[in-house]
């Protein structure tokens, strides 16, 4: 998922994006733990500058280096709402 966690999906879009992610993690084999931040935007190439900026933060952990991860995220800016992910990685 490449977005704001905390955000919906489709909040913004446009021609262009901005994203930066920032974890920090322990890592425990088995299990690793991480709190979050998340910053970006997208709109229009003409017009990105007068874009607003998604903002959002969080904890999760993963399992099996990754192969399974939980986040829980609070939108910070446009949408206050908590959100739960859920994500599966598949070997190759």
């Amino acid at each position: 998922l490449k977005s704001v966690r905390g955000q919906l999906a489709g909040t913004q879009d446009g021609d262009q994006f901005w994203l930066l992610r920032s974890e920090i993690g322990r890592r425990n084999g088995f299990f690793r733990p991480v709190v979050f931040f998340d910053v970006g935007t997208s709109g229009a190439r003409k017009n990105f500058g007068a874009a607003f900026t998604q903002r959002g933060a969080g904890f999760g952990f993963s399992l099996l280096d990754g192969l399974i991860r939980m986040d829980v995220s609070r939108g910070l800016f446009p949408f206050k709402r908590w959100r739960t992910d859920l994500y599966l990685e598949a070997p190759i």
